[in-house]
Formats: structure tokens, C-alpha cells, sequence
């Protein structure tokens, strides 16, 4: 016979956590060096929280069931839609940026002379750009108002990915991803860039 006023009912996760609090205590002073990383952990709440979970789990009718099988099978194809639409996005950048250099290349070779080069016994070749795909603007002192910060914007052919690379890179060294757009400021990111 359990004296029922003396031991008050108690919960399993209660008991397991009395007794790895127990055998800790017992742990240590029987060993002082012992590390924590060496101790038996256990969470008595969260583990409560679990098995409510885990009841509610299994109790979910067949229409739940279905229902979160149909949500999982569109969010699959809302994720493959969303890197076709980044792969296709990818593929017009890259065809954008060599367009372009292609564009810059037939206007480099339309100012050599051919003439001059036959006289020198060379061949026409015209000079491609050696740098990255990537398109930086120009900023050309011209007539009109600009704002110093448009000439701290990184290009479109970036990319979003390597963007917030970037800016997390500048957050975990301290630096302000947006600095007031000094002269000096504007300079050493077009430098960088």
C-alpha cells in the first residue's frame, strides 16, 4: 500500500527528471572533474511538450493526413518553379552580359584600322574585356542632379545570392552595409567593386 499523501502522483517525464537530477548531483560529488558536456541532460518540460506533439500527430484524421500530403506535394512544385525561375533568370544575365561584351568588342574592332595593321604585319584582333561578365556603370561628370548614394549600388548581373553574402559578410566584420555616400566613401567601393 502507497501512501498517497506522503508521494503526490507525479508524471513520468517528473520522475525521469528527479532521478538524472539525482544521479548528476551523485556524479559530481563523487567525481569533482567531471565536465558537463559528461552529465545526462534531460529537459522535463520540452519532453511533456513532445509527447503532446506526438499525441496530436497520431490522432490526425485521414482528411488531415490528406490534406497536409496535398500542401507538401504544392509546396514541391511552388520550390521547382521557384529555381526554374532562377535558373532562366541566370541564363538572360549571362546572355545580357555577353551581348554586351560582344557589342563592345565589334565596336573595338571597327576603330582598328586594318590598313595599319597589314603595314605592321599583324592580324586584327580585337580586345575583349579580360575582366568578369559582370557590367559595372560608368559615372561620367555630366550636367544635372545625382545622388552620391546611386554610385553605391551594386549591378543587377550580381545576383541576389552573392548580395546577401556581401551584406552579411559586411554585418559580421561591423561594417555599415549603407555608409553615408562620402566622396572618399563613393571612391573606395567603386574600388573594391
Amino acid at each position: 500500500i502507497i501512501d498517497t499523501q506522503k508521494y503526490p502522483k507525479r508524471s513520468m517525464e517528473e520522475l525521469k527528471e528527479r532521478y538524472y537530477g539525482v544521479c548528476n548531483r551523485l556524479t559530481r560529488l563523487r567525481n569533482s572533474s567531471i565536465e558537463d558536456t559528461q552529465l545526462i541532460p534531460f529537459d522535463g518540460p520540452h519532453e511533456t511538450k513532445r509527447k503532446i506533439q506526438l499525441e496530436r500527430l497520431l490522432n490526425r484524421t485521414k482528411d488531415q493526413v490528406e490534406e497536409e500530403e496535398i500542401l507538401i506535394s504544392e509546396l514541391k512544385k511552388i520550390e521547382l518553379r521557384k529555381k526554374e525561375r532562377e535558373k532562366k533568370q541566370q541564363d538572360l544575365q549571362k546572355l545580357i552580359s555577353a551581348a554586351e561584351q560582344n557589342a563592345d568588342g565589334r565596336k573595338s574592332h571597327k576603330k582598328m584600322n586594318p590598313k595599319k595593321l597589314k603595314n605592321q604585319g599583324g592580324i586584327a584582333t580585337p580586345k575583349l574585356p579580360s575582366e568578369s561578365s559582370m557590367v559595372f556603370k560608368t559615372y561620367d561628370k555630366s550636367s544635372g542632379v545625382t545622388l552620391r548614394s546611386s554610385k553605391t549600388k551594386f549591378p543587377l548581373t550580381l545576383g541576389q545570392k552573392k548580395t546577401k553574402t556581401i551584406e552579411q559578410v559586411l554585418e559580421e566584420l561591423g561594417i555599415d552595409i549603407r555608409p553615408i555616400s562620402t566622396e572618399q566613401v563613393c571612391v573606395q567601393f567603386n574600388e573594391l567593386r
